[in-house]
């Protein structure tokens, strides 16, 4: 029993739990499409530094008084900030690091959970019977080691459950490690909701 559990109501019978595979979690954390922009970004920056710092450090073979630091530091300071994308993506790392700790999916006999939490702790709940379907996808990192993601679908106009509000986010299960069998399960457990709400 995870702490987890006192979200879910009392009535639900849990079916399913897991969390991501940690490999792909983070494989898909560095390898996404900020990756090159970051990359680009820090070599421009660097080179820059580097020609800067050549000029303004002297050779320590010439007879010259060491470096001025009043030039320096402002310098530090702008690329510190200058090179806020590079820090945002490797922000965005430590952050899938983190937030995989506490990953949980679960799934019940009347709703699919996602908790999610890092920096601060949401749970989304999907009601089986807002369920419009359920597709399985799988990308490069996902073949490689061999587990997929379940996406699910609300009815149309419908939202699912985030916290205290009410969104229209895609509701996916990423890195399921069994996710063929998940997969199976989530589909007799819509199949059934919509039996009981016919």
């Amino acid at each position: 029993m995870s702490s987890n559990d006192f979200m879910i109501s009392p009535g639900e019978t849990v079916v399913w739990r897991d969390k991501p595979d940690k490999r792909c979690f983070i494989l898909e954390a560095i390898f996404n499409p900020m990756l090159f922009f970051a990359l680009l970004w820090a070599a421009i920056d660097l080179t820059f530094i580097s020609s800067m710092l050549s000029t303004l450090i002297p050779d320590p073979e010439a007879d010259v008084a060491g470096p001025d630091y009043s030039q320096i530091l402002p310098l530090v300071f702008f690329f510190a900030l200058h090179l806020m994308p590079v820090w945002i993506y490797l922000g965005g790392i430590i952050s899938a690091i983190i937030k995989h700790r506490s990953v949980e999916y679960i799934m019940t006999d009347q709703a699919v959970y996602l908790f999610e939490g890092g920096m601060s702790e949401k749970m989304r709940r999907l009601a089986w019977k807002n369920v419009r379907e359920i597709n399985c996808e799988r990308g490069i990192f996902d073949r490689m080691f061999k587990v997929g993601d379940i996406r699910f679908e609300a009815i149309h106009g419908m939202t699912y459950q985030s916290g205290k509000n009410r969104r229209k986010k895609e509701f996916i299960l990423s890195d399921v490690t069994d996710y063929q069998s998940v997969y199976r399960k989530a589909a007799i457990l819509l199949q059934d909701a919509k039996y009981l709400n016919d």
